[in-house]
């Protein structure tokens, strides 16, 4: 099942065989409002997920943070598995070609948000003040929110920005980091989920432990 809380509970129950449950990301560390905080849904979420860890031949977490959510009893039959990415699709290509492909201007910095409206864990508030910041020093940036896009045409947007920010309360293993390493663009994030051990070594990517909005766009 590809997906715990409700999802993976009728899993569990109903199915006439053993159950692996790959927990995905808010199902197990919950969702959040505006302000930051659990929603009562979010909160339902992780109580039912841990339950449900329990009942299942075996889990799978997207990152080490959540598997250390998980109980103890659950632990042990968890394994750390993220979601892989398919470099035939996520590769460099020029930037005046992607822009092009997009019918965006060559002179012109493109961050790239990635956000859908009513998803709040994504932080919006901070990604938008923190492009003001940026906007205010360097008025040839403009911020991309990326939202509903084709799969197909994600290298595109990779391929057509200066940068990835990732401003987010929580994550699982964020697949667009993936991608983002794949085609070679930069990211500057907060401290969550995977981000870390992802980016690693990788050149002009910054991780930081702070909400800081002056020192992220920095």
């Amino acid at each position: 099942a590809f997906w715990g809380s409700t999802t993976g509970l009728i899993s569990v129950i109903f199915a006439p065989c053993p159950v692996i449950i790959s927990f995905s990301g808010s199902d197990l560390i919950g969702t959040r409002n505006l302000s930051g905080r659990f929603t009562l849904g979010g909160i339902f979420n992780k109580i039912v997920s841990n339950l449900v860890s329990r009942m299942t031949a075996a889990n799978i977490t997207k990152s080490k943070e959540m598997k250390f959510i998980l109980p103890k009893s659950a632990q042990f039959k968890t394994e750390v598995i993220p979601n892989g990415v398919n470099q035939k699709k996520f590769y460099p290509i020029k930037n005046s070609i992607a822009k092009k492909k997009l019918g965006l201007e060559n002179c012109i910095d493109y961050i790239l948000f990635f956000y859908t409206e009513g998803q709040h864990v994504k932080n919006n508030k901070m990604a938008m003040e923190v492009f003001r910041l940026i906007k205010d020093t360097r008025p040839n940036t403009e911020i991309i929110i990326a939202t509903n896009i084709a799969h197909e045409d994600l290298i595109y947007y990779y391929n057509s920005c200066s940068v990835m920010i990732i401003t987010s309360f929580h994550e699982g293993s964020n697949n667009s980091v993936k991608e983002a390493i794949a085609c070679d663009l930069p990211i500057v994030t907060v401290n969550v989920g995977d981000v870390k051990e992802r980016l690693e070594n990788k050149r002009h990517c910054y991780v930081t432990n702070s909400y800081d909005i002056l020192l992220f766009s920095n």
